[in-house]
């Protein structure tokens, strides 16, 4: 098996070099970390993972996450339980709680039972709360690292920030819903209340986009309600009943199948393109049959494995965050490109 001491003399540099490059301590000139990984990937080089397990268990490290269970959208569990999965061959434990968006003392309850744990790191799905965000002040003088992904906090700032820059994101959708819609064709939005701050600042970019790249859009109406699928689907009847020249249809909220139940008895020829349901497998169903025809994702697997992966650098080889906020990229998807 290749080790550390023969790549190291392969490239002409020290062991401690090869071993920054390895564990992504930084430091190294970008063409001697070039030919390092050259020779860690022509050599089929892994690393002692026993030996590193055995000194990361002495930490009896804990990681705690604070998920929504309020929003089905938001369905990474089963991802994250994985990821907790290989952390164990490390002894790391990973502790999952469930917190009320609506709710927040919850978010109090659950940060106190991870204190109680004895966490040295945690991983939260906030919201711009005061409260909230006082709480998570509170842990992180008490020695608690926090790494927010899914929300970029107003007056917060933690290890990183994961998230999407949701008015761009409201952009690409602009977009994608003209293309659908088509030059004077008709449209409506389903959304949340405006006191929904990322619901309605994804409104604002469509709405913005449309003015600005597709003007003979009409917006037929814009339909706001709490999170409910029996509501969206009794408003959204309602709505279609109203409006028979609407062609379109951008879902802004968690309501997704309720909507589409509404569409599909009517039997109406409706585009529909709906947010971040990706991970729901009644989604896929609509997909397959052709009733949601665009789904614009916020990637939450992929801001989920960056957290994770941010705090096991820190507390195992104590290396910082590149970035104190990371933007990750939205995905469109559509039947020819979704996962099974």
């Amino acid at each position: 098996m290749t080790t550390i001491r023969e790549i190291a003399a392969i490239v002409g540099v020290s062991r401690g070099t090869v071993d920054r490059v390895i564990n992504n301590r930084g430091g190294v000139k970008p063409e001697t970390e070039a030919r390092i990984r050259q020779a860690i990937e022509s050599l089929n080089y892994s690393p002692n993972i026993a030996g590193k397990s055995l000194a990361i268990k002495r930490k009896e490290l804990k990681f705690g996450i604070i998920f929504r269970y309020d929003n089905p959208r938001y369905q990474i569990t089963d991802f994250v339980r994985r990821k907790a999965r290989d952390f164990l061959a490390y002894g790391i434990e990973t502790i999952m709680l469930e917190a009320n968006i609506d709710d927040p003392q919850s978010y109090v309850t659950a940060f106190d039972q991870l204190k109680e744990r004895g966490v040295c790191g945690a991983i939260v799905m906030p919201d711009n709360n005061p409260a909230v965000i006082e709480k998570m002040k509170e842990m992180q003088q008490n020695g608690m690292v926090i790494v927010t992904i899914e929300t970029l906090l107003d007056h917060f700032e933690c290890l990183t920030s994961i998230g999407t820059d949701f008015y761009r994101c409201g952009e690409v959708i602009g977009s994608m819903l003209g293309l659908i819609t088509g030059r004077g064709g008709n449209t409506a939005i389903v959304t949340f209340p405006k006191e929904r701050e990322k619901a309605a600042r994804r409104e604002e970019g469509v709405l913005k986009r449309l003015s600005d790249e597709y003007p003979e859009v009409r917006i037929a109406d814009i339909l706001r309600m709490e999170d409910d699928e029996f509501i969206g689907y009794t408003r959204t009847k309602e709505l279609l009943a109203a409006h028979p020249e609407i062609e379109s249809v951008f879902i802004n909220s968690t309501s997704v199948v309720g909507v589409c139940r509404a569409i599909e008895e009517l039997g109406r020829r409706i585009k529909v393109l709906c947010f971040d349901s990706i991970a729901l497998p009644a989604v896929h169903e609509l997909v397959d049959r052709g009733v949601i025809h665009v789904i614009v994702s916020q990637r939450s697997q992929l801001q989920a494995t960056i957290a994770m992966d941010t705090l096991f650098r820190y507390f195992v080889y104590g290396t910082m965050p590149q970035c104190s906020t990371v933007y990750t990229n939205v995905e469109i998807n559509i039947a020819g490109n979704l996962d099974g």
